[in-house]
């Protein structure tokens, strides 16, 4: 059974500029046989807009959802940044969870350009920096480019 929340306020202020605010909640039973823990998360956003530029941050605290250990009490924080022009935009977005087992780092960039009505470009990168409760580090990064067709 799951059971989700979810709230949200948007306030235009003049012509450019849009305040927003957002939480949402989740809980779900978890079946026994996986012997996970149930979901109880909760999260926090904010957003602001003027004309092409957008800047938002969150704070997700997920406690022990969903976890085969019970003392995970995992927290994220994350923002990010996006201009988008009539064709094109960019965006960067950093988040660090952190965790009873360790703490995981993201940062990330992409964008996306229209070639035509129909076809648009994109590509994302994103850098990982993942760490366990001992100080061991792990990097890594996943990079994506796409081409896409609307019709």
């Amino acid at each position: 059974h799951v059971w989700e929340l979810g709230l949200d306020y948007q306030v235009p202020l003049g012509d450019q500029f849009a305040l927003a605010a957002s939480a949402a909640y989740v809980t779900a039973s978890a079946d026994p046989i996986t012997q996970r823990q149930d979901i109880e998360s909760w999260s926090l956003g904010a957003q602001a807009t003027r004309g092409p530029l957008t800047l938002g941050a969150a704070f997700v605290s997920r406690g022990q959802s969903n976890s085969l250990v019970r003392t995970l009490d995992e927290e994220e924080w994350n923002a990010g940044v996006a201009w988008r022009a009539s064709r094109w935009g960019v965006a960067a977005s950093a988040a660090r969870t952190r965790s009873a087992q360790g703490e995981n780092r993201l940062i990330g960039a992409g964008g996306y350009y229209e070639l035509n009505a129909f076809w648009v470009a994109r590509a994302d990168v994103v850098s990982i920096r993942e760490e366990d409760a001992r100080g061991r580090a792990r990097d890594g990064m996943v990079a994506l480019a796409e081409i896409s067709f609307r019709f």
